[in-house]
């Protein structure tokens, strides 16, 4: 979470699931409403041999510093045509694969204008077959007196097998300044990475001349319905006789990376149509793949894997600007086994108090580790920085809780990092301890003699230190009853860690 944009939680709850009937005549009826007509991406050349897909990589952040999710990205050609579609994750970071010929390339985002600006994006770009490009990152600064907070949904979607039971929670800012309007912004999106089209007749051609492949997206928010239609169209039939494909007899066509993308925004919800479950909005979200076609002679089947996937934000607008800190950069990094370090900066400081670094295992349950008092420069620029010593296996997820002195308080967004990247594994023993009893601490099978032992509390803070230990071990009769982390540096700069209990 961020003090301007808020990464939500995922709850549990669920509200009243959609009737299924209902649900597909929707479809039917979203299908030819013209009114969710998009721009659908160029074909790209059917190739029979081999899938020469290029990778277009960045993010989208808030000042280069929060990723922010369900942002739709557009890789464009010099053209205008649009080829390939994806969304940001939840970490704002974005993969667009497309089959791409030599040339020059444009990227563009669509985004909850109503809360942030573009402050940078990349400029025109050469791409080729095969091609990884990355580093293709934009910025967005937020807009003043708004938060947003925005959410996506991490797994694919499948046709109807999680349409009933899969959600966006959008987590309501915890602000005490009442907000005067809040807006709505969808995203969705459908890829097909790889489309087959066989004509099983050995003997006469298949002439398709209409192709509608794809998946429909649909938001469904409590008490205000917004549908979004994202279906691809591979071959429309009113776009004269080039929707006219000839399938060859005995013959494979073979189509990669066909995506489509689209987003909505609301106008401002009234209290009736913005309900919320305690401090969250859930947002239901469903896909429903569809294929059709018009075929004339020969025996054309076809083959299509559909994925699809849906993200949305919920821009706060308040009658001045709620934040009594401008968080200008959060990050989270750990080197060659060191302990992890957390450092941020701030630009603006109005009546703030401390920042409470937050850690946890799944992003959702979080414990506070520290408190570090804000230094109230005003205007001034900041710098804080912490370090944490365990970094648990798997991945560690850090969050700074910004606390004002009337007790109101705003969270930065999620960083994370991957615990198999930290230190390796130390063998103790024993382990428990007993710390009166004048027992040695041990150290099984190093890989090369230590250096230095260094004792930590869980919560971070250095304990007890040996320069040169002895080969038989360490005395911690120092240590009170608890849990402790031991750090050993090796002569040959290897670090290992692991915890250990004083009984």
């Amino acid at each position: 979470m961020h003090q301007f944009f808020y990464q939500s939680s995922f709850l549990e709850n669920s509200i009243s699931k959609y009737n299924k009937l209902a649900f597909l005549a929707l479809i039917i009826f979203s299908i030819n409403n013209a009114g969710y007509s998009q721009t659908f991406p160029v074909l790209p050349s059917p190739n029979y041999d081999v899938d020469h897909t290029s990778l277009v990589r960045g993010t989208v952040s808030q000042n280069g510093s929060g990723g922010i999710a369900g942002i739709l990205v557009k890789l464009k050609t010099s053209d205008g045509n649009v080829i390939s579609y994806a969304l940001t994750n939840d970490q704002g970071a974005y993969e667009l694969s497309a089959k791409a010929e030599a040339g020059n390339y444009t990227l563009e985002i669509e985004y909850p204008s109503d809360g942030f600006s573009v402050t940078s994006s990349p400029s025109v770009f050469s791409l080729s077959a095969n091609q990884v490009e990355a580093g293709k990152d934009f910025k967005l600064e937020r807009k003043s007196n708004t938060l947003t907070v925005c959410d996506i949904h991490s797994l694919e979607l499948t046709p109807w097998g999680l349409s009933s039971n899969v959600y966006l929670n959008l987590t309501k800012p915890d602000i005490s300044t009442p907000y005067s309007s809040v807006k709505l912004f969808t995203s969705a999106m459908t890829s097909h990475p790889e489309l087959q089209i066989v004509n099983t007749n050995n003997s006469e051609p298949a002439r398709v001349t209409r192709l509608d492949v794809g998946a429909i997206v649909y938001h469904e928010a409590p008490s205000s319905s917004s549908n979004i239609n994202s279906a691809m169209e591979f071959a429309k039939s009113n776009i004269g006789g080039s929707q006219n494909l000839l399938v060859p007899a005995s013959t494979t066509y073979t189509y990669y990376d066909i995506s489509s993308g689209k987003t909505w925004t609301s106008s401002n919800l009234s209290n009736a149509a913005y309900n919320t479950d305690g401090s969250n909005v859930q947002i239901q979200i469903a896909a429903s793949a569809e294929i059709t076609s018009t075929i004339n002679g020969g025996n054309a089947t076809f083959s299509v894997s559909t994925n699809a996937n849906a993200g949305a934000c919920l821009v706060y607008t308040y009658p001045s600007d709620p934040l009594p800190v401008r968080l200008v950069s959060f990050d989270v990094t750990s080197q060659n086994g060191e302990p992890a370090l957390l450092k941020w900066k701030t630009a603006e400081e109005n009546l703030s108090q401390e920042f409470q670094v937050e850690k946890s295992m799944n992003a959702r349950e979080w414990t506070k580790v520290v408190s570090i008092p804000t230094t109230n420069r005003g205007t001034y620029i900041s710098d804080y920085q912490y370090y944490d010593n365990e970094i648990w296996e798997g991945i560690t997820y850090y969050r700074l809780k910004m606390v004002d002195q009337d007790g109101s308080y705003s969270y930065s967004t999620i960083r994370s990092l991957n615990g198999n990247n930290a230190s390796v594994k130390l063998t103790v023993f024993p382990n428990p301890i007993s710390a009166s009893s004048g027992q040695m601490l041990q150290f099984s099978k190093l890989p090369s003699p230590a250096q230095k032992i260094e004792i930590f509390s869980i919560s971070g803070a250095l304990i007890h230190s040996v320069e040169t230990p002895d080969s038989e071990g360490i005395n911690i009769g120092q240590l009170e009853k608890g849990l402790y982390i031991v750090k050993v540096i090796l002569q040959n700069g290897q670090i290992m860690s692991s915890r250990i209990i004083a009984k």
